[in-house]
């Protein structure tokens, strides 16, 4: 029983710190039923904190992913037009090669800026994944997108120059 407790303290330490592993993060937030009974069964006095600080990780994740997400459209679509967005390209096939379920939230997130407590609705994590990328690169992509002149390019653009040029 010692050792379900320990287990449990680390992956709550590891979730209020921010440098729990992706893998262990979505295990906890497909299974916070049980987590919660798991909590409440060794009496931590934080669980409202945990569950709150669950969902706000859980935030952080999506806001990683959204991004992710784009960037990986956004290099297949820069492909069509020839416009050079290689070290993004490569940064995302590392990203998949590593397997993000071993990498740890505060890497691709700026975990340090949740604090308990919180409010979710308006809080906006800060992707930091891409930062060591080139600013050169980065501040270019609004530009490919308003250059490029592929209908579909154009589509993918609508609604996106500002949120590549916010993160």
């Amino acid at each position: 029983m010692e050792m379900f407790y320990d287990i449990t303290e680390k992956l709550t330490e590891e979730l209020f710190e921010g440098d729990i592993c992706v893998g262990s993060l979505r295990m906890l937030i497909t299974r916070k039923k049980p987590f919660q009974k798991i909590v409440a069964a060794i009496k931590d006095s934080r669980s409202d904190q945990i569950f709150m600080v669950l969902n706000g990780r859980n935030k952080e994740l999506h806001a990683f992913e959204n991004v992710f997400q784009d960037i990986q459209e956004f290099t297949q679509f820069c492909h069509k037009c020839k416009a050079d967005t290689e070290t993004l390209k490569h940064h995302c096939e590392t990203i998949i090669r590593t397997g993000l379920d071993t990498v740890s939230l505060d890497t691709l997130v700026d975990t340090s800026i949740f604090v308990v407590p919180i409010d979710l609705q308006s809080y906006q994590p800060s992707v930091i994944a891409f930062e060591h990328i080139s600013p050169r690169i980065l501040s270019s992509l609004p530009d490919i997108v308003k250059s490029c002149k592929i209908p579909c390019f154009l589509k993918f653009g609508e609604g996106r120059e500002k949120k590549f040029s916010n993160n």
